[in-house]
């Protein structure tokens, strides 16, 4: 079995998608765009087909989903992926689109972290992921200048360690955006939360 599960979603211009023999990739109806964009065939393409009607690449396992269901493509195919014993998850072509389906893709992370997987966000300006309770350590890297905080749930207790705006036992909401545009002071920062989840977010602009 392959180690990680590839996402894509719908189209989306300047995303750089790596191909790695160890990852599974799975299209999501019209996200076949952007697999094809950076020359990777994927191993499923699972859809209702509504926003893609090209040809279908051959070699690949397909999965037809019906027009009316309950599941978006991009979480259905994070079901499969969970079904095929898959536990972390690179989704790409997600955010940026219709607002309602950014939303939907944040939810996704949630629910892949309620899943007990690990699930990232990758746009070309960000990286977005889920932090659960527990003593975290998040890296500073060259291309992303800040770094946000926000509450999934209605209230996180956290305390952080080595941010330009560091909390102490702060008890983030989820309707206040206090945790917005911080930055890392050094190399590293360290994060404990106590109760509830976050949403990180790493953009470079």
């Amino acid at each position: 079995m392959k180690n990680k599960c590839i996402i894509t979603g719908g189209v989306q211009d300047g995303i750089t998608i790596p191909f790695h023999n160890d990852k599974f990739y799975i299209a999501a109806d019209s996200g076949i765009i952007n697999l094809q964009r950076n020359g990777i065939t994927p191993d499923l393409i699972i859809g209702d087909f509504d926003s893609y009607t090209g040809a279908l690449p051959e070699n690949a396992e397909k999965i037809k989903l019906p027009g009316e269901k309950n599941d978006t493509d991009t979480i259905a195919a994070v079901k499969e992926g969970l079904f095929r014993g898959y536990k972390e998850f690179e989704l790409y072509g997600v955010i940026g689109g219709r607002f309602d389906h950014t939303f939907a893709a944040v939810q996704t992370l949630s629910f892949i972290d309620e899943q007990g997987g690990r699930g990232k966000i990758f746009t070309p300006n960000d990286v977005i992921f889920t932090l659960s309770s527990g003593a975290h350590t998040l890296t500073n890297t060259p291309q992303y200048k800040f770094i946000s905080l926000f509450s999934l749930t209605e209230k996180t207790l956290i305390s952080t360690e080595g941010l330009k705006y560091d909390l102490y036992e702060y008890t983030h909401t989820e309707n206040y955006p206090l945790g917005v545009s911080n930055e890392f002071t050094g190399t590293e920062a360290k994060l404990r939360i106590k109760s509830g989840k976050l949403l990180v977010v790493f953009s470079n602009e």
